[in-house]
């Protein structure tokens, strides 16, 4: 064998070795975007159930809570007979409820909260906001929120 021959073989099994170098390379590339796939809807996944929670527990203490049902319920049917109290303790508690609504916006909103979800919450503001005092607690305390989730908010208030 004389050394071209040698040289031929070593640069095929060089190129061999790139070959496989390349596929194994492939391979893990492949798992790793597998594994990061995986690991982003389970936070994800993490952030909606937070979010659910924490809606469920303000709509339990409403419920649990016979003065805050009263309150919500006196809210929504004769806003302008509450005092300065209630009217604070009915703020809070919009407050609140938005927040939450602006959460599963924004979570939409860079698609990471789950679509049906989302078309959940989407249906409930509807409701919310054709409640006469809801409507108008917005318009009034809507300035500190997001302004994408203002103007999702705004063009589904009655009239717009």
């Amino acid at each position: 064998m004389n050394w071209e021959a040698i040289g031929a073989v070593a640069e095929l099994a060089g190129a061999l070795g790139v070959i496989v170098s390349l596929v194994y390379l492939a391979k893990q590339i492949s798992t790793t975007n597998k594994n990061v796939e995986q690991n982003t809807t389970a936070l994800f996944n993490q952030g909606e159930h937070a979010s659910l929670d924490a809606i469920l527990k303000m709509n339990l203490h409403q419920v649990a809570n016979r003065e805050v049902a009263e309150l919500m319920s006196k809210a929504y049917s004769d806003h302008s007979a509450l005092d300065a109290v209630d009217r604070f303790r009915f703020s809070i508690q919009l407050l609140t409820s938005f927040e939450s609504h602006q959460t599963f916006f924004l979570q939409n909103y860079r698609d990471s909260a789950g679509p049906e979800t989302w078309a959940y919450y989407s249906r409930v503001m509807d409701d919310y906001l054709k409640i006469p005092s809801v409507a108008n607690w917005w318009r009034a305390s809507n300035k500190n929120f997001e302004p994408n989730f203002i103007a999702y908010v705004d063009k589904k208030l009655p009239g717009n």
